[in-house]
């Protein structure tokens, strides 16, 4: 029993060790930006040392893959549960994408923000980092048009713009307003734009006639 308990404490250990880096790294990459950021600061802001992280990880950038990782688990994981529910109608799904990203807005940003950070730092490089978020945004937009294909066909959205125009134009106001959010140092109040943004978007994908379930996105989401 006693080395069993020994086992499970030094498991949690590491456990605990892990999550203190990649808490730090959030912080660290979104703030200053991952080449900007040592290993020695990832180790110090971690309450450990570097060593702790070449222990853990290898390297900064195997930090950088974890933390995509958990986006791919807290993003688009359960974003392609609800997209692809067919039992929800098509407004109905855009609507739980929105309240989605807006939730993870107020209780994990960097989950939203470490995306468009590496897709901005790491244009163009062709390094890892840089193909897995492409590749999530892909799976996402793919996601979003085929939801808003589905409901061009029963007349719920415009289709004078395609699937993939709409989808992509989504995407593209959904991180905008994450980093209006974000430059404005939260000051703005976060519920607000994302209804705000809630309010134009379906104004803009719906066809004459429809209208959404809610003004509201968060507060009834």
């Amino acid at each position: 029993m006693a080395t069993d308990q020994r086992r499970r404490t030094k498991q949690e250990q590491r456990d605990a060790s892990i999550e203190k880096i990649l808490a730090a790294a959030e912080r660290l990459f979104i703030q200053k930006g991952f080449h900007a950021t040592t290993t020695e600061e990832l180790g110090s802001k971690a309450g450990l040392t570097k060593g702790s992280v070449y222990f853990y990880f290898g390297d900064k950038n195997s930090v950088l893959l974890a933390l995509l990782e958990k986006v791919q688990e807290q993003v688009l994981d359960r974003l392609r549960e609800k997209l692809t529910d067919t039992s929800v109608p098509p407004l109905e799904r855009v609507r739980h994408f929105l309240v989605h990203q807006a939730k993870l807005a107020k209780t994990s940003p960097a989950m939203l923000l470490l995306p468009i950070m590496v897709s901005i730092e790491f244009a163009g490089t062709g390094e890892v980092a840089e193909k897995r978020v492409k590749w999530g945004y892909r799976q996402t937009a793919q996601l979003l048009a085929g939801v808003i294909a589905e409901g061009q066909v029963k007349g719920i959205f415009r289709t004078d713009l395609s699937a993939d125009e709409q989808a992509s134009m989504i995407l593209a106001l959904n991180d905008g307003t994450m980093l209006e959010w974000w430059r404005s140092d939260r000051n703005i109040a976060g519920r607000g734009l994302f209804d705000s943004l809630y309010a134009m978007l379906m104004a803009g994908i719906a066809a004459p006639g429809v209208e959404a379930a809610s003004s509201s996105l968060v507060s009834t989401g």
